[in-house]
Parts: structure tokens; C-alpha cells; sequence
């Protein structure tokens, strides 16, 4: 009677186990459908800020290039002598990076740098795939090996 049971109970956790599997399998498909809509493509941006227009010096453009070979288009504002950096990161579709001069302005009067990269697949940097954080962290990486070149302390990341 015992392993009779033991029997029904490994079957049902192997059918579990079977079902679970599925069901991911057929998540992951699911999900594969709507990013590939959102994850080939380059996304180019119909309004580009000025700087000048928020109070802010023309920005410095820095041309990156990431371990994996992506060439990577970043603006930099950045106060005489600053006490750190904060980088600005735009999400999948939103709007151009240039859309953190707001921000850079209030950094800027505290004497803090502000970098803000295209990540790859957007704007002017390379690449023609946006790859959901899993390859974008090599951009993020060669931003934060400039920043170590230049000496500057990082102080944070802004994400919106």
C-alpha cells in the first residue's frame, strides 16, 4: 500500500512537473511574439530637446564603444569642477534622452555632471535590436568606464 502511493504521488509530481513545463514553454512563446514587436527595431526620435532651451551649456557628445563592439552616442553636461555624475537612462520607447535636460539643469546647479546615453537600438548609438536590459548592460558598463577615466564619482542612475 505504501509504494502504491508513493507510486500515485511521483506520478502526479512528474505530471505537475510535465504541465509546468508547458505552460512556461508556451508562456515563453507567447512572450517572444509581443517583445519581438517592441525588441527589432532601432528607434529614431521625432523630437529632439536643446539644451540651451533649459538654461544648460551645449552638451559634450561622447562616442563610446561597449566590450561587445557596440558604438554607443552619450551627451555629457557637465559643471567646471563636479562633484559626481548621474547617468539618465531612457526606456524602450520613450522619449530621447535629451528629454533629461530638466533634470541635467538641477544637477547642473549643484554641481553634478549628468551623462545621458542612447542605449543600443536607440538614436544615434548602434545596434538595431533593443535587447530588454539583458545586452544594454554593456552600454551602461561603458559609460561608467568613462566616468572612471574622468574621475568623476558616480552618484546615481536615473531611470524613467
Amino acid at each position: 500500500m505504501i509504494a502504491l502511493l508513493f507510486v500515485i504521488v511521483s506520478m502526479s509530481a512528474f505530471e505537475a512537473e510535465a504541465r509546468e513545463a508547458n505552460e512556461k514553454e508556451e508562456w515563453l512563446a507567447a512572450g517572444q511574439q509581443v517583445i519581438g514587436c517592441l525588441a527589432d527595431m532601432h528607434v529614431d526620435y521625432s523630437v529632439i530637446y536643446d539644451a540651451r532651451d533649459f538654461g544648460l551649456p551645449a552638451p559634450d557628445s561622447l562616442h563610446l564603444k561597449t566590450a561587445d563592439g557596440f558604438g554607443i552616442f552619450a551627451y555629457e553636461i557637465c559643471p567646471e569642477h563636479p562633484k559626481g555624475v548621474v547617468i539618465c537612462l531612457s526606456g524602450i520607447n520613450n522619449p530621447s534622452v535629451t528629454a533629461f535636460y530638466g533634470h541635467a539643469a538641477e544637477f547642473y546647479k549643484a554641481d553634478v555632471a549628468t551623462i545621458m546615453p542612447d542605449l543600443r537600438g536607440h538614436g544615434k548609438s548602434d545596434g538595431g535590436r533593443i535587447c530588454l536590459a539583458y545586452e544594454e548592460t554593456h552600454d551602461v558598463k561603458a559609460v561608467t568606464d568613462y566616468i572612471s577615466e574622468v574621475s568623476h564619482p558616480v552618484i546615481g542612475v536615473l531611470y524613467l
